[in-house]
């Protein structure tokens, strides 16, 4: 007596109807539009936070200062590099870092003009 399994289908025979169990899964999933707009808004919301080292950090992305242009995310720069005394990392915010105070000047004076060099700032 011959058995015959009937899930069993000749080598040479090929249905039409043949998907594979995959794409026939993805195809539902697709379908279901709640489903498949979640994924998208999870992907992009994956993808920002890829880069939430640079969009959210203690350190500005760009600086510029006097004449050039620093990137304090990416490098070290001192109190030195923007006028100051310390080697350590400037405070980007600092009135000193903004406005550069001459050496040998009037401190009441300078103070005046700083306040000035502010609300020009500010407004």
């Amino acid at each position: 007596q011959i058995q015959v399994n009937p899930g069993h289908v000749s080598p040479g025979h090929v249905s039409r109807n043949h998907i594979s169990l995959n794409r026939r899964r993805w195809q539902n999933f697709r379908r279901n539009r709640r489903a498949f707009i979640s994924l998208i808004v999870f992907s992009v919301c994956f993808i920002v936070s890829l880069f939430a080292e640079i969009l959210a950090n203690d350190r500005p992305i760009l600086v510029k200062y006097r004449d050039g242009f620093y990137m304090p995310v990416f490098q070290f720069y001192s109190e030195k590099s923007f006028g100051g005394d310390l080697r350590t990392e400037a405070i980007y915010g600092d009135i000193e870092v903004e406005y550069a105070i001459p050496a040998g000047s009037d401190a009441v004076k300078e103070v005046g003009v700083c306040a000035e060099y502010c609300k020009k700032a500010l407004m």
